[in-house]
């Protein structure tokens, strides 16, 4: 018996097993046709290859996964501008093109016009009509030996990097990786901020530098002014004004008094 108040266990094993299995014994006969229908359809689009059209070399999605490479949808537009190609005609000669994908690394952006390039270069295009060739199309005795490609178009693989061992710098050792992460963080955020702040003090340097460029030049006119009067200069301070020596006083002329001859 259960103890406690829990649900009472329902276990089904009474199954009929013969009903609910399932079989694959049409696995060898699915693997016989994959096979008649891929032959079939590279007779049907004969000389063009077997497994489509040209795919680009794109990063997965997410963090966990960007280092791997592998086909993409199709090319940009601006892919197909830098190697000289027409969205229309990539389409008409096997380049599979995509409008939505942007691109937003310069490596991917060079990867896939070099790889655009190179297909380009080893192209050969038939003629709509034979004995009628365009330009651009190939030579006859070049078509006299042309086989199918089988399997993709200009495989995808992701290069390897085998980096030799170094001893550990100074400055590695030193490095504070979470705080330099915190500080870019920090800075990305409060971009708008900081640009502000160094806008205002560009312009408070500007103000004192004409404000000092002001002051000279007035000071330059001040002494480029023509003087009236000249006016003693005042005695520093904590030094007495030199004293002025006194004029010598006249004296006045003595008046003769006539002296009395009667006693």
């Amino acid at each position: 018996m259960v103890a406690h108040n829990n649900q009472l266990p329902t276990n089904h094993f009474r199954k009929n097993w013969k009903e609910r299995v399932k079989c694959w014994f049409d696995q060898p006969a699915r693997k016989k046709r994959r096979r008649i229908m891929r032959a079939r359809k590279a007779a049907r689009v004969f000389p063009r290859p077997s497994e489509g059209m040209l795919r680009p070399a794109v990063r997965c999605p997410t963090q966990r996964y960007n280092m791997k490479l592998r086909a993409g949808r199709g090319f940009t537009p601006a892919e197909l501008k830098e190697a000289k190609i027409s969205c229309k005609e990539a389409q008409s000669i096997g380049i599979a093109v995509d409008y939505r994908r942007i691109n937003k690394s310069e490596e991917g952006f060079q990867t896939n016009v070099q790889r655009l390039k190179l297909y380009k270069s080893k192209l050969l295009l038939f003629p709509r009509k034979a004995g009628h060739p365009h330009k651009g199309d190939a030579k006859p005795e070049e078509l006299k030996h042309v086989t199918q490609l089988k399997g993709q178009v200009l495989p995808i693989h992701t290069p390897k990097e085998h980096l030799a061992p170094r001893p550990i710098l100074e400055s590695e050792r030193k490095l504070k990786a979470v705080m330099q992460l915190r500080m870019t963080r920090s800075k990305v955020k409060h971009v708008t901020k900081y640009k502000k702040n160094a806008e205002r003090k560009a312009k408070i340097a500007e103000e004192r530098e004409k404000t000092r460029l002001k002051k000279e030049d007035e000071a330059k006119t001040k002494k480029a002014a023509p003087v009236k009067g000249k006016k003693e200069a005042a005695p520093a301070k904590g030094k007495e004004a030199p004293k002025k020596e006194a004029a010598p006083k006249k004296e006045a002329p003595k008046k003769e008094v006539p002296k009395d001859t009667a006693k």
